[in-house]
């Protein structure tokens, strides 16, 4: 496949902003109770489900068992499908997938207590195994995607992940900056660190991660880069300013559901919970 230019990236990407905010504002996201835009407690709560998700990946990767079910939202959680320890022969990989799912259990208690018990929504149900195959699907793997399968698998499914919340957090900062600042630059070192890894791994691990990154390309409007441009190995993905890429909360959906501008589905086969869904 063909990776585009940071430059064509870039412009892609500004060619759906406007549009994708617009929609996202104007269906109302899903509200009740006459509410017709989301305040700082809903793109709190949104950027929860994305962490719920963050941390069932990487915990049970690492220990085979989800978040508690105090931490899940208890009678209320929804499901998790999926997963399963990962058999680590790196220890490198192993450390940092040990230190990731602590900072993302981290950053649920965070959100969870910026936004206050009455008002915090419970994990959403998610299923691993569908959206992990439907995401290889997309990227047009050879066969099934199973991050949990080996080390290289799972450090593609945590490229896909940091990518993405680096870029999420980026993209809605101005909502929230002491809380999305911290937890952006977080996720950053994070998307920093598995691309480092993944470019010093090589060959059929480069080629598959920037499968992924096509695929989210598609899926979300363009702000993408592999782990390779035309220059050569790219650790930190910047637009023409030396900023980081950034995505709005409907490319973000249209990524985690696998499809743009569906109602739920992929990861979320029942939607996210809360406003912006």
């Amino acid at each position: 496949m063909n990776i585009l230019s940071r430059r064509q990236l870039i412009v892609a990407a500004a060619s759906v902003s406007a549009v994708m905010g617009a929609s996202l504002l104007m269906d109302g996201c899903g509200g009740s109770g006459g509410q017709t835009h989301p305040d700082t407690v809903d793109y709190l709560n949104f950027f929860l489900n994305l962490e719920y998700l963050e941390a069932e990946f990487y915990l049970r990767a690492t220990s085979g068992t989800g978040l508690t079910d105090t931490l899940a939202g208890g009678a209320h959680a929804g499901n998790v499908t999926g997963g399963g320890q990962v058999t680590f022969s790196t220890t490198i990989y192993q450390q940092l997938a040990k230190q990731i799912a602590q900072q993302e259990v981290e950053h649920v208690t965070y959100l969870q207590s910026k936004i206050g018990s009455e008002n915090v929504v419970a994990r959403p149900t998610i299923d691993l195994t569908e959206g992990f195959r439907q995401l290889g699907v997309a990227a047009g793997f050879s066969s099934p995607f199973n991050p949990f399968a080996d080390e290289q698998s799972f450090l593609l499914g945590a490229f896909f992940f940091e990518d993405l919340m680096a870029g999420a957090y980026a993209g809605s900062v101005l909502r929230d900056p002491v809380v999305f600042c911290g937890i952006c630059g977080n996720e950053s070192y994070h998307a920093a660190a598995i691309r480092t890894l993944i470019i010093s791994a090589g060959g059929t691990l480069v080629t598959r991660a920037n499968l992924l990154s096509g695929s989210r390309t598609m899926l979300g409007g363009g702000n993408d880069q592999g782990v390779t441009i035309s220059s050569g190995p790219d650790f930190s993905p910047s637009n023409l300013s030396g900023g980081g890429l950034t995505r709005l909360p409907q490319q973000i959906l249209n990524i985690v559901y696998q499809s743009p501008n569906a109602n739920a589905g992929g990861f979320f086969p029942s939607k996210l919970n809360g406003f912006i869904r």
